[in-house]
């Protein structure tokens, strides 16, 4: 089914209006874990495959250090093109590509969906959270929990943001975890 998403997308408007060649998904069909962000940049764009660009080798790089394998975790962005320098795409741009997310949401039926940034989290939760105010909070809707995280490239330009992705990664074991799992104080009198 993803292979026609990505034929679609093929001959999508925003595509042919900025000249940019898609950028869908990828990563495992049964993944339990979704990442999304905002939009591709321009390696993500040559190599048709979202974060692979600096702010791509960061991300990976820190869901290894939570331990986490990146090639088993689903990635994507809420606009499926790289938007013309690089800026933050409009309300239009991203309500353009929606159903192309919900799509890959219906099809891989994560457990957690980790929202990279403002532009995710606004696109998927509403207005009224920021990931400033907001990181690292659990929301959950559907059955599908959503984890509120600074997007990496933020983590990239200040140590802070950085520091907070790292922290909401490795919480994600913890939202992982069946709740028979989870390890319980017992206090003996």
């Amino acid at each position: 089914m993803l292979e026609s998403l990505k034929k679609r997308l093929e001959n999508h408007e925003l595509g042919k209006k900025w000249k940019s060649r898609c950028i869908p998904g990828e990563g495992p069909l049964d993944a339990k874990i979704m990442l999304i962000g905002e939009a591709g940049g321009e390696q993500e764009e040559k190599q048709q495959r979202p974060f692979v660009g600096r702010s791509g080798q960061l991300l990976r790089s820190l869901l290894q250090k939570a331990g986490f394998d990146p090639e088993k975790v689903y990635i994507t962005n809420i606009v499926k093109f790289r938007p013309p320098e690089n800026r933050k795409p409009t309300a239009t741009e991203i309500e353009s590509c929606a159903e192309y997310l919900q799509e890959e949401i219906k099809e891989i039926k994560p457990k957690i969906i980790v929202l990279l940034g403002d532009t995710a989290l606004k696109a998927l939760l509403g207005d009224n959270y920021f990931v400033t105010r907001d990181n690292g909070k659990v929301v959950e809707r559907q059955g599908i929990k959503y984890l509120i995280a600074p997007h990496p490239s933020a983590g990239l330009r200040f140590q802070k943001y950085k520091e907070m992705l790292k922290e909401d990664l490795e919480k994600l074991k913890g939202l992982m975890q069946k709740p028979e799992q989870k390890k319980l104080a017992v206090f003996r009198l």
